[in-house]
């Protein structure tokens, strides 16, 4: 009986022989100008301590057929945009007060953030953001939301 000699090892059923992906950074808008900076996650996090320290002002959300992508969406709810404070800042302030003023806004925007989250446990963030971007195309956010991902006729 002949011994394998470890040059050819049979791979097995669960193994996959792909290279693993180059990592996308992940980089978020500032604002939902076009010509607006984009920064790492990192200085968003700092930039949403700071505006965490100050004092919230209490702000109705603009529509989300106003923000140009899904990262914006993204950098909205975690970090805020435009010198704004991020959503999750301003529902840990007012709670749901504020969640029962900016509801018809924030229901898109809270079912973006757990699409995100629910490709998150298969990609990266910047990957899930990509991913989401891809499919919107040249739609609407709303659009993507609506058609796209809830299958709704529009």
């Amino acid at each position: 009986m002949k011994k394998n000699s470890g040059k050819h090892r049979r791979q097995s059923h669960n193994e996959t022989n792909h290279k693993p992906l180059p990592l996308i950074p992940l980089i978020i808008p500032t604002s939902v100008h076009p010509q607006a900076e984009w920064i790492t996650f990192s200085e968003g996090v700092s930039i949403a301590a700071e505006r965490a320290n100050k004092k919230i002002p209490y702000y109705m959300l603009p529509v989300l057929g106003t923000l140009p992508s899904v990262h914006h969406v993204y950098a909205e709810w975690y970090f805020g945009l435009d010198g704004k404070p991020a959503i999750k800042t301003l529902i840990e302030k007012y709670g749901k007060d504020w969640i029962r003023d900016n509801n018809a806004r924030l229901c898109r925007r809270r079912f973006l953030i757990n699409e995100i989250e629910m490709r998150e446990m298969q990609h990266s963030t910047a990957e899930a953001l990509v991913l989401l971007d891809g499919l919107r195309g040249d739609d609407g956010l709303n659009r993507l939301v609506d058609v796209k991902l809830l299958g709704r006729p529009r």
